[in-house]
């Protein structure tokens, strides 16, 4: 990353190399021709809601954007986004709802992207139980229940989701009672902001 400069009054970031970039968000998953470095979108969010005075549902949305590749870009994160999430936490855990990390509305096809995330802790569970890593006679109908589907809805992700590699986890975390601790956590958010059955 470059070096910090001033224009116009604002703390602005130079544009990464175009190698770097790539590697970066090669990791978080974007595409190159969107790449846009972590830093730079939370601080041209952060210009957006100190010219309004205010945070809007867009700029939370792209400064929650920007937070959510930054941890999953693997690179240690600057000390201004460090800073940004130890306010809101100071918020929250005294009891004040925080503009940062309060749901937005979602813009835009049917079904959110992250319900892809929430079906693979399914598909990984279901696995685990192939696997005989779980016990469970009926894995399929446990899913179906915990996620509010039918089965043949649970039967469909299968499917679709055959071949497909799962979103690894951290090895710590791979134990039987987490995975299944994982599933029913996302089954109720699940059940809860996405079901479309």
């Amino acid at each position: 990353m470059k070096a910090l400069g001033r224009e116009n009054g604002w703390l602005a970031l130079a544009a990464p190399t175009r190698r770097g970039a790539r590697r970066a968000h090669k990791r978080a998953g974007t595409a190159p021709q969107e790449a846009i470095h972590p830093y730079e979108r939370f601080l041209r969010a952060r210009v957006k809601r100190l010219e309004f005075a205010d945070w809007t549902p867009e700029i939370a949305a792209e400064m929650q954007a920007a937070f959510l590749a930054a941890l999953n870009s693997r690179e240690p994160m600057p000390e201004e986004m460090r800073y940004e999430l130890f306010l809101a936490f100071r918020e929250v855990c005294a009891g004040i709802e925080s503009p940062l990390l309060a749901p937005v509305r979602r813009h835009g096809g049917r079904q959110h992207p992250i319900a892809r995330d929430l079906q693979a802790d399914a598909m990984r569970y279901l696995q685990w139980v192939r696997a005989s890593k779980i016990a469970d006679h009926a894995p399929v109908k446990t899913v179906a229940d915990t996620y509010g589907m039918t089965t043949t809805r649970v039967q469909q992700w299968q499917r679709e989701w055959k071949g497909r590699e799962l979103p690894p986890i951290l090895p710590v975390y791979r134990s039987a009672n987490f995975v299944t601790a994982l599933m029913r956590t996302s089954g109720k958010a699940y059940r809860r902001f996405i079901k479309d059955d």
